[in-house]
């Protein structure tokens, strides 16, 4: 079953909060010489890059409804012509199915 507070938008605002956790625990985290330096922007670096494709995946799941671009199928491509006449005749004369 469908549970509103779990949507993906939602979801992906948690990955990016524990990106964000993530940096500023390798921001803390002392260099003690310069391969570690190294090892250390490797991973700042990589969750930085996951950061911007996370925030580009949340803008495109939220205005998917307005460009177009959904990830679901439309009604029209799982729905027959008859069956959605028969439905919208169903709902201007207010009868149940």
């Amino acid at each position: 079953m469908t549970n509103v507070s779990r949507n993906v938008v939602n979801d992906v605002l948690r990955c990016l909060a524990r990106c964000a956790e993530k940096q500023e625990a390798l921001a803390r985290l002392p260099a003690r010489h310069d391969e570690a330096a190294a090892v250390k922007q490797q991973a700042e670096d990589a969750l930085r890059d996951l950061e911007i494709d996370l925030c580009h995946l949340a803008a495109s799941f939220v205005t998917a409804p307005m460009s177009g671009r959904m990830f679901v199928p439309l009604p029209n491509e799982y729905v027959s012509e008859s069956a959605a006449r028969e439905s919208r005749h169903a709902q201007m004369l207010g009868e149940r199915r």
